[in-house]
């Protein structure tokens, strides 16, 4: 993590905040993306949100003076875990609503919502330095690394693409594989093609339930795998008898 704690007495975060806020926006606007507060956002492929998003540190560690980039994009199906999207969508969504979550400075690790990353290389800017310096470096960073993220995803068949390609994709991170199984899923059932959605989820089941089995709490463990047959009741989805058979012998102690 990248920080220098220096005294700060005089230092107004807001107006320093708003200060490169408006020199990323004149960069941003033309991209399609609007100001809301401290969350910069754009919606693509229709309804898939795009947010770079500004934190600051918690006052409780003196560190309000600090600020760190948040990086995200929103699927909606994947994010209702539902073949379907929003309703109404929402004029934009912040950091906490999106699938995937990153910052400045990770965005060349694996990332979901499932896993977590090594906090040591994300980028922590003091505010209570040179705001020039801070203002190019964060332009420079979104310019070279968040818009080619955001390029990676920016569409559906680029995120189908993405997760058919890549074994190492930020929507397949080690341990949590079959996550990149469930959001194709998602998407191929948001648009229709059902025999791909029950391929992928069967794959994800499949992977879900082999975590399952590894972990080392047991009740836990056969929790999960109960709840992964109950959505698939729930969805309608048909889970192969290869898949099913598997769980089963883990909840009635064959296996594990």
């Amino acid at each position: 993590m990248l920080y220098i704690q220096k005294d700060h007495p005089d230092l107004d975060v807001p107006k320093t905040l708003n200060r490169i806020q408006k020199a990323l926006q004149a960069e941003l606007k033309p991209l399609g993306f609007t100001k809301h507060g401290r969350t910069h956002h754009r919606f693509v492929d229709g309804d898939i949100s795009q947010v770079i998003n500004f934190q600051c540190g918690q006052s409780i560690y003196d560190r309000t003076h600090e600020v760190m980039v948040k990086v995200s994009i929103r699927i909606p199906e994947v994010d209702l875990r539902e073949f379907h999207g929003d309703t109404e969508l929402k004029k934009y969504y912040k950091n906490y609503e999106c699938n995937l979550r990153t910052s400045l400075g990770l965005l060349s690790e694996p990332v979901t919502v499932f896993s977590g990353f090594s906090m040591q290389k994300q980028v922590v800017y003091d505010l209570s330095g040179n705001v020039d310096e801070i203002t190019e470096d964060i332009l420079r960073r979104v310019k070279t690394e968040v818009l080619p993220f955001f390029e990676r995803y920016g569409s559906r068949d680029a995120i189908l693409k993405d997760l058919q390609e890549q074994p190492k994709s930020p929507m397949r991170t080690s341990g949590y594989e079959h996550e990149g199984d469930f959001a194709m899923a998602m998407i191929y059932g948001r648009r229709g093609d059902m025999e791909r959605a029950y391929e992928a989820y069967n794959a994800y089941f499949r992977g879900a339930v082999k975590r399952a089995i590894r972990w080392y709490d047991e009740k836990r463990s056969k929790g999960w795998a109960r709840s992964y047959i109950e959505d698939a009741e729930k969805r309608g989805i048909p889970i192969t008898e290869e898949n099913m058979a598997l769980a089963i012998d883990f909840l009635e102690g064959r296996i594990g």
